[in-house]
């Protein structure tokens, strides 16, 4: 059987071929770009970092459990330990993220380390407190697993 991509010309090049390319990066670029100039670049961090540092604030203070990074290792994200309630294991995590997903629209890394559940959180321009509050709230109606 021979290769769709492009036959003899070794195993990634045959093999490692898109049917039909997407341009849409290379479309949106130019505006993305742009909107970022609009903003200002320095702002949309500064804000990014600034809510993911509120991110880690308002969910230890709402969860009970202690942020350990320091402020000036944060950029964008943050990793936020859970309440010890919320699990202990990768199948925990795998149900609490498929479960905030599906019941409260919420789309967050959640995993397993230290004997506890650990969230990374994202923070975007797109994003706000409410969104971090939402999470806070979300985590605490689960029961425990």
């Amino acid at each position: 059987m021979r290769s769709r991509g492009r036959p003899g010309k070794g195993f990634l090049r045959e093999f490692e071929w898109q049917a039909t390319g997407d341009p849409s990066a290379y479309l949106a670029a130019p505006d993305g770009v742009a909107l970022l100039q609009e903003w200002g670049f320095p702002s949309v961090l500064a804000y990014m970092h600034g809510l993911a540092w509120e991110a880690g604030q308002l969910l230890t203070t709402s969860w009970g459990t202690t942020l350990e990074t320091p402020r000036d290792m944060v950029g964008a994200m943050i990793t936020v330990p859970l309440p010890e309630r919320s699990g202990t294991t990768d199948d925990d995590a795998r149900k609490l993220r498929l479960s905030l997903l599906v019941d409260d629209r919420i789309e967050v890394q959640l995993h397993a380390w230290r004997g506890r559940l650990w969230t990374r959180v994202s923070a975007q321009v797109y994003n706000d407190r409410s969104d971090i509050e939402r999470l806070a709230e979300a985590v605490l109606r689960r029961p425990q697993p």
